[in-house]
């Protein structure tokens, strides 16, 4: 997996993962987080409103050295709507 700068100061401070959140109907920015490593650990349904539509909002992590009970592609799967 590349290392990029904000992996190495993350993993510098002592940070575990890496999380963000990602609008539930933007798929070519979750399958680029998918390829470098990120997994959905939750989705928060209608979690806000766009253009006159509820959108869910999905939390994804990746795993940085030192995190034992990480079991990559074992979070909870999800279909976000939006």
């Amino acid at each position: 997996m590349p290392r990029w700068p904000a992996v190495a100061e993350a993993t510098r401070r002592g940070a575990r993962k890496l999380g963000l959140r990602v609008l539930g109907g933007n798929a070519g920015a979750r399958a680029l987080y998918t390829a470098c490593g990120f997994v959905v650990e939750g989705v928060l349904l209608d979690e806000f409103r766009l253009g006159g539509r509820f959108v869910d909002d999905v939390l994804m992590a990746r795993p940085l050295a030192g995190l034992s009970r990480w079991r990559a592609g074992t979070a909870a799967p999800a279909t976000p709507r939006g």
